[in-house]
C-alpha cells in the first residue's frame, strides 16, 4: 500500500499527500482497465494477452519493490543502497533471499564481534574491518558490506578468503 503510493508519487509527479496519491492511483488503475478493455475489443485476443502480460509485469515490479522495502526495514539499509546490493548480488548469482540472510548473519556477527566474541572479532580483524564507529556504536550493515567488498577484492583467492567469507556471511559467503 504505502510503497505503491510513494512509488506513484515519486515517479509520476503526483502530490505526495497520501489521499491524493491514492485517488490518483485508483484513477490510473481504472484508466488502465478501460484501455485494456478497449484494446481487447479493437485488436482482439492477442492484444488482450499482451496487455495482461504488461499488467502482470507491473504487478511483479510493484511486488519486487514492496519486498525490497520490507527487506530495507529489516536490515536498516536504505532501499536505494539495498537495490544496488541486490543488483550486484544478481550478477554473482546471489538471490535477494540469500542476500537478506547473509546481511542478517553479517549484522549478527558484527554485533558478536563488538561484544568481544573472539571468532567473529578475529574474522573482522583478519580483513581489517572495524565493526564500531568512532563513538562506539555498531556500524551499519551497508557500511560493513562496502568495506568487506573492498577488502575481499584485495585478498588472494583461496581457502583463507573462503573461510573468512563463510564466517562472516554464512553458507552464502562463497557467493558473497
Amino acid at each position: 500500500g504505502r510503497l505503491v503510493v510513494d512509488f506513484v508519487a515519486n515517479t509520476a509527479g503526483f502530490e505526495t499527500d497520501t489521499k491524493r496519491a491514492a485517488k490518483a492511483l485508483e484513477k490510473q488503475a481504472k484508466e488502465i482497465d478501460r484501455q485494456i478493455a478497449s484494446i481487447a475489443k479493437g485488436v482482439g485476443l492477442a492484444a488482450a494477452a499482451a496487455a495482461a502480460g504488461i499488467t502482470a509485469l507491473v504487478k511483479s515490479s510493484i511486488d519486487s519493490a514492496d519486498a525490497l522495502s520490507k527487506l530495507a526495514q529489516k536490515t536498516g539499509i536504505s532501499t536505494k543502497a539495498l537495490s544496488e546490493f541486490v543488483y550486484v548480488g544478481s550478477l554473482a548469482d546471489v538471490s535477494q533471499e540469500e542476500l537478506a540472510k547473509s546481511i542478517g548473519l553479517l549484522s549478527r556477527n558484527a554485533a558478536e564481534a563488538a561484544e568481544g566474541v573472539k571468532t567473529y572479532a578475529d574474522a573482522f580483524k583478519r580483513v581489517d574491518v572495524t565493526v564500531k564507529n568512532a563513538d562506539g556504536t555498531l556500524r551499519g550493515a551497508d557500511e560493513l558490506l562496502l568495506d568487506l567488498a573492498d577488502r575481499f577484492a584485495q585478498l588472494e583467492d583461496g581457502t583463507a578468503k573462503a573461510a573468512i567469507a563463510q564466517e562472516l556471511f554464512g553458507k552464502s559467503g562463497l557467493k558473497m
